[in-house]
């Protein structure tokens, strides 16, 4: 999924950025930093590096500053040099001892001269003055969400590496002597996903990104028996089904061999992610989430949207009547969007009022009574403790959830093409779910190449400007995107890793031989739809300045 071209690209631009650390104090944000992690790694940046009396810190304002013995620093950054992010860069400059500073940025440098009002004719003498400003245009892959692949299921049950968005933290105890108790889950680094220097563990992610659920825990017992075969390891095989604990007795091999260890240390990273996401109690519900998704589905066809919410109300509990199969508060939220997501615009009638209200009053009473509120409930509720929440306020906070939920079922309405996700049943077919990608992606190939209506055309440059006003007397042919063999596909708010895949997938069906690139801004799973719906303000964004 991550192709060559684009990790290339990643790479080459690090190469650029790494072509400047030499003997420096290397500041990176957390963006940036993850960038490095997928990319390249941070032992390729502190060989660059290369002076023990240097470091990688924190781009933040508290960050350490720079000491007389080290006279240079390098700023690795992925936002605008403005308000916040330039008070930040002052504050560690004029506490440290710094004698020459390289500041690079992802930012592209004609958003830096819109951003501050500078003509383009002044770009040239900006191009000579400290700090220098270089572009390194970060492209992350992102993959993964609600189907049946591995991946999805790490990323969702696996707690998240901290300061990261797209990887996670493996708990690597059993790998040495400590038991695997609570207390030292905290004594030993833990592993994660990324792992840009391993040949062999990188085939591996490759794989558990491109194959369903079952194939990927077989590759990686497949990858663990070759690697233990290898270092002549005991290794008792053994087919048929994979277990957890047919996967962590292959691991267990190597715990006693330190070379065996280095060898295959990432390998061993991405099978104890398996074992442990395997055994989480979270991956036995996913499958139910999935299975109530899909009545949904059935009822939305065969039902009034009230009926539809009736369902869902039995499932609204509180904490002290929940069982580990129930849902949480976070987990009805997200069926709640996919409820009214894949309804689209529905007629508001008495009985939809009275089916909202009595789910608005459960899900009040439940945040109510959680008796510990969740970082999203503290955003959505405004209260930091249960204890201070009312119901007056819980319900206030519920309402907004309602309004915003019946925004989201009407949010395709001004498309002409794309208006539904949903595909009625018939006689032969259950009702299904058609994703947005999957309808732009076929019609982009379609063979009958008809005009996109949905899908516009932007004009650009005095060529199409001038195609643009000949359109308006005689019949010009637009560009279609199919024309060329590499489409890119950029997907603003996040893309999941079951959207990529079914991209992948998909193309080579409709047009073999045509590149597809897939960018988003992150990678999403199921808990982060709600927080990006309900407590960001995306018309005010906080741009840092």
């Amino acid at each position: 999924m991550s192709t060559p071209g684009v990790l290339t690209f990643t790479q080459q631009a690090w190469e650029q950025v790494l072509a400047k650390v030499k003997r420096a104090v290397v500041y990176l944000d957390a963006a940036c930093a993850e960038s490095l992690h997928w990319g390249c790694g941070s032992s390729r940046l502190l060989e660059a590096v290369g002076n023990s009396a240097c470091y990688l810190r924190e781009f933040e304002p508290a960050a350490v500053a720079g000491g007389a013995e080290q006279p240079k620093a390098v700023f690795v950054l992925s936002c605008l040099l403005k308000g916040r992010t330039v008070e930040t860069l002052r504050d560690i400059i004029c506490r440290s001892h710094f004698q020459y500073c390289v500041v690079v940025t992802a930012v592209n440098h004609a958003v830096h001269l819109t951003a501050n009002h500078v003509p383009p004719a002044a770009a040239a003498e900006l191009e000579g003055q400290q700090p220098v400003f270089e572009q390194l245009e970060e492209k992350l892959w992102a993959v993964g969400h609600h189907g049946d692949n591995l991946v999805e299921k790490i990323l969702s049950v696996l707690p998240q590496l901290p300061g990261h968005t797209n990887d996670v933290m493996v708990n690597m105890v059993e790998l040495t002597a400590l038991q695997a108790k609570e207390e030292n889950q905290n004594m030993v680094a833990p592993g994660c996903l990324a792992q840009s220097n391993d040949p062999a563990a990188k085939a591996l992610w490759e794989a558990l990104l491109n194959t369903k659920h079952k194939e990927a825990v077989m590759e990686v017992r497949r990858h663990l028996v070759e690697a233990a075969s290898r270092e002549n390891l005991p290794i008792k095989m053994s087919m048929g089904r994979v277990t957890p604990g047919q996967l962590t007795s292959y691991i267990h091999l190597f715990k006693n061999n330190l070379k065996a260890l280095g060898n295959h240390c990432g390998l061993l990273q991405l099978g104890l992610a398996t074992v442990q996401t395997l055994k989480h109690p979270q991956t036995a519900k996913w499958d139910n989430f999935l299975a109530f998704e899909r009545l949904l589905l059935q009822s939305i066809g065969e039902s009034t949207m009230s009926v539809v919410l009736n369902q869902l109300l039995p499932m609204i509990k509180p904490s002290n009547q929940r069982t580990n199969d129930d849902y949480s508060p976070e987990e009805l939220l997200v069926l709640l969007i996919y409820i009214y997501s894949v309804s689209g615009e529905f007629s508001v009638d008495k009985d939809l009022g009275e089916g909202e209200e009595k789910v608005k009053k459960a899900l009040a009473q439940v945040f109510c009574e959680e008796s510990e509120l969740s970082p999203l409930l503290q955003k959505i509720t405004g209260c930091d403790s249960s204890i201070n929440l009312t119901f007056h306020k819980s319900r206030s906070a519920v309402d907004e959830l309602f309004t915003s939920l019946r925004d989201i079922a009407g949010a395709r309405s001004l498309m002409k093409q794309f208006k539904s996700v949903y595909v009625p049943g018939n006689h032969t077919h259950q009702a299904s779910y058609k994703p947005l990608l999957k309808q732009v992606v076929e019609e982009i190939f379609n063979p009958k190449r008809p005009d996109p209506v949905d899908i516009e055309h932007m004009s650009s440059g005095l060529t199409d400007l001038l195609k643009t006003g000949f359109s308006m007397f005689m019949k010009v042919s637009r560009p279609h995107p199919s024309d060329h063999p590499l489409l890119i596909l950029f997907v603003v708010g996040g893309v999941t890793v079951s959207e990529a895949k079914m991209i992948k997938d998909l193309v080579p069906s409709l047009k073999p031989g045509t590149q597809v690139i897939v960018l988003s801004t992150r990678l999403l799973k199921p808990t982060n739809i709600p927080e990006l719906l309900f407590t960001t303000d995306r018309l005010h964004p906080d741009l840092g300045f």
